[in-house]
């Protein structure tokens, strides 16, 4: 028999204001949300009952009995807030700001405050605009800045958990449940933050041509990980703040939309669009290398870049096989590709292994 349950509460509430005066656009809004979960299973199981007709757990015989259970939690609570202007709907202006704490840190680092702002430039209302009114339905330039945390990390990284190890013969004659700290802790470990830098534009066209191009740089700084130690620590590692990674690319967005008003086809509304995007992603701070198997981390490279053996070709007979680097396997065959033997041992095997970056083929 099994008892499982799940408690998760989220409360969010906020105030909002909104004023015109003139030509001005004034609003702002103050929230508060708290989010809470409770996870908690018992089970407990026996056999050999000696009758269907009495299914309750007591029924069952107590030989080979067994009962588990566990429970965790986390919480998280958020002040957040927005402040917004705008003047004849030509400028545009916002600030947020978020004051946001978690259980999955100690009390110390337990908070981060997260601001961030947007500018926007409607040059399509202005007076100087007037002649393109015809076709020109919007043409604005913004931009924006802002930083956002993360705290995903698991629900006590910084607390020293024991583990159950096994049963052991403290007393001599009973055996009593064992427990140990199998992992090391970090009081010390901190919110990771993104920062986002945004500049774009959108513009539309005889009210049917929509276009919007941003371009974008990302950093992510503090990078909640696994701390690179030692196996003769005799622990798993615990969980740091190290590293950085970068993010630049750009996006494009092209649609058109349109309505046929005369014909069989009258009051047909059709679209069609595009989507581009592209960007670079390299490690900035990372520390020593690491070795992933078909994977590596290195800093000035992008995020867990291939690492891979380099084909050199296809082995077309049995003379070229014998005549190359042994292989993997035992069984190479004509028709197999052939492996570079990069640090020239003879012997194809891992230490064989090459980034797989631009103009690098597997």
């Amino acid at each position: 028999k099994k008892d499982e349950h799940t408690f998760y509460t989220n409360l969010q509430t906020y105030l909002q204001y909104s004023k015109k005066i003139k030509k001005h656009d004034i609003g702002a809004m103050l929230g508060y949300s708290n989010e809470e979960n409770r996870y908690n299973w018992l089970s407990g199981r026996r056999q050999n009952f000696s009758s269907p007709l009495t299914p309750e757990i007591n029924a069952g015989s107590p030989a080979g009995q067994t009962n588990e259970g566990t429970s965790e939690a986390w919480a998280m609570q958020s002040v957040f807030g927005r402040v917004n202007y705008a003047f004849h709907d030509r400028y545009l202006f916002e600030a947020n700001l978020r004051y946001d704490g978690t259980s999955r840190m100690a009390s110390g680092n337990r908070w981060g405050v997260f601001p961030s702002f947007s500018a926007g430039w409607r040059i399509s209302e202005e007076k100087f605009m007037e002649p393109a009114k015809s076709w020109l339905n919007n043409l604005k330039l913004r931009g924006s800045w802002g930083k956002l945390g993360n705290q995903n990390i698991g629900i006590y990284p910084y607390q020293a958990m024991l583990d159950f190890t096994g049963v052991y013969p403290f007393d001599n004659s009973n055996l009593s449940q064992g427990v140990a700290q199998t992992k090391l802790n970090n009081q010390h470990i901190k919110w990771e933050t993104t920062t986002t830098t945004n500049l774009g534009v959108d513009v539309m066209v005889f009210n049917k041509l929509s276009v919007t191009f941003e371009v974008y740089k990302k950093l992510t700084e503090n990078i909640l990980r696994k701390a690179q130690v030692n196996a003769l620590v005799g622990l798993d590692a615990p969980i740091i703040n190290s590293g950085s990674m970068q993010n630049i690319g750009f996006d494009l967005d092209v649609k058109w939309q349109d309505r046929i008003n005369d014909g069989v086809l009258k009051g047909f509304n059709y679209g069609a669009g595009l989507v581009l995007g592209s960007f670079k992603n390299k490690l900035v701070k990372f520390g020593t290398w690491e070795d992933g198997g078909r994977v590596m981390k290195e800093e000035g490279r992008p995020w867990e870049t291939f690492y891979l053996l380099q084909a050199d070709g296809i082995f077309q007979t049995k003379e070229e096989i014998d005549a190359a680097p042994k292989q993997f396997g035992e069984n190479t065959q004509p028709g197999m590709l052939r492996y570079k033997d990069v640090n020239n041992d003879g012997v194809i095997h891992n230490d064989d292994r090459v980034p797989m970056e631009q103009g690098v083929l597997p």
